[in-house]
């Protein structure tokens, strides 16, 4: 498990989101799961595509 880091939501198409880190992310894979927080509040999540 990784520390919590920034992203923007830079694209949204129907349900899938596209997502930019802040700064480069080491092996970041297909199937892995993204979970998205604003501070304590879990503001949803899916599979990485």
């Amino acid at each position: 498990q990784n520390p919590p880091v920034a992203c923007e939501i830079i694209g949204k198409q129907g349900s899938d989101l596209q997502i930019r880190f802040q700064d480069p992310q080491w092996a970041v894979a297909p199937g892995q799961v993204f979970v998205l927080y604003d501070g304590e509040v879990c503001l949803g999540g899916g599979i990485i595509s």
